[in-house]
């Protein structure tokens, strides 16, 4: 427990994160009775669904963050948000942190919501993107804190993702994703980097 504490001792809002999108998943697996989620139930717990959302429930591009389709999807995206959410978290306050992600998120929603048709598009990866659109933006911004070759590096890992999700049949809302991307991006030259007090 106390190897637990330290761990994530400075990374309360990640390891809160993690845990909430762990929990929708259980309940939305028992609720489909499969760790491969039922479409209709993402769309009544409040996945991005262009019909509904055009007929005024907007609350969608908030809930679609915490849902996830399957097991995998879920792993993958908790693993990101713990390996980005570990740097970035322990630069910032809370609230700069927080916000940062939902805002990024939601830029993620909108961006897949123009530009994608009628499918149910969740999951966390738009707001994961804007953490690392943010951490783009930073390097960029404050070389001297980060080692020789930060920034090629994210912006490397930024592009394989990216590409990967755009090959056919990849059945990933990369727009979701380059939406969070740009959102976090432009996001780090209005949320100046500041470290807990």
């Amino acid at each position: 427990m106390n190897a637990i504490k330290r761990k994530t001792k400075g990374l309360e809002i990640t390891a809160t994160l993690i845990v909430i999108n762990v929990l929708v998943f259980l309940f939305s697996a028992w609720l489909s009775k499969s760790t491969s989620i039922n479409y209709i139930v993402l769309i009544v717990l409040g996945g991005n669904f262009k019909p509904l959302v055009l007929e005024g429930e907007y609350y969608r591009f908030f809930t679609a963050m915490f849902l996830h389709g399957n097991l995998q999807h879920l792993a993958f995206n908790m693993y990101s948000l713990y390996a980005l959410g570990s740097n970035l978290e322990r630069m910032m306050s809370k609230w700069k942190y927080i916000s940062l992600y939902l805002v990024a998120g939601l830029g993620g929603s909108y961006l897949s919501h123009l530009m994608m048709g009628d499918i149910v598009s969740v999951g966390a990866s738009g707001a994961i993107f804007g953490l690392l659109g943010a951490l783009i933006g930073y390097v960029m911004r404050y070389r001297e804190m980060f080692r020789s070759g930060a920034l090629m590096n994210l912006v490397i890992i930024a592009g394989i993702n990216l590409a990967w999700g755009f090959q056919p049949g990849s059945n990933i809302d990369n727009f979701g994703h380059l939406g969070g991307l740009i959102s976090g991006f432009l996001l780090s030259f209005v949320i100046k980097l500041g470290r807990r007090k």
